[in-house]
Formats: C-alpha cells, structure tokens, sequence
C-alpha cells in the first residue's frame, strides 16, 4: 500500500505478487492491482483481474468498475 501511495507501481506489484504467492485468494490484494492497472492504463488486465476477483468475493463493489472500463475500451478503440 506504501509503494502504491509512493506511485511506486512496480514495487507494488512485486509485492502483490508476493502475496498473492502466500495466499492467492487474497482479494485486497487483487484489488490493489487492479487500481495499479488503471492507473498504468491497462484496462484489459484490470478487467481479467476484476473477473478473477469477483469469483472470489463476487459481492466487491469493484464490478462497477468493470463496465466503466469496457467504457474506456471502446473509446481507445476509435
């Protein structure tokens, strides 16, 4: 979360990445690395990272996310 506020995205990630090696279902985690992606502009990942969230926890509000970033898509795409 430090790195994250530090816009340190690439430590973040790292230690996401660790975590998720500790404990792969560990939604706060995928969450946090679905703002990194957001904030980096990859929509397509953060949008496989919202689904592989949802099955874990499917009440997150983070699937309001999801069509907000179809959204974008669209719009990258013209």
């Amino acid at each position: 979360t430090i790195k994250y506020l530090k816009k340190d995205f690439n430590g973040s990630i790292r230690d996401i990445n660790l975590t998720l090696k500790l404990e792969p279902r560990h939604f706060g985690a995928i969450s946090g690395l679905i703002q990194i992606n957001i904030a980096l502009g990859n929509y397509e990942e953060a949008l496989k990272n919202i689904d592989h969230v949802l099955k874990i926890h499917p009440f997150l509000n983070i699937k309001e996310l999801k069509p907000v970033i179809l959204k974008i898509l669209q719009k990258l795409q013209i």
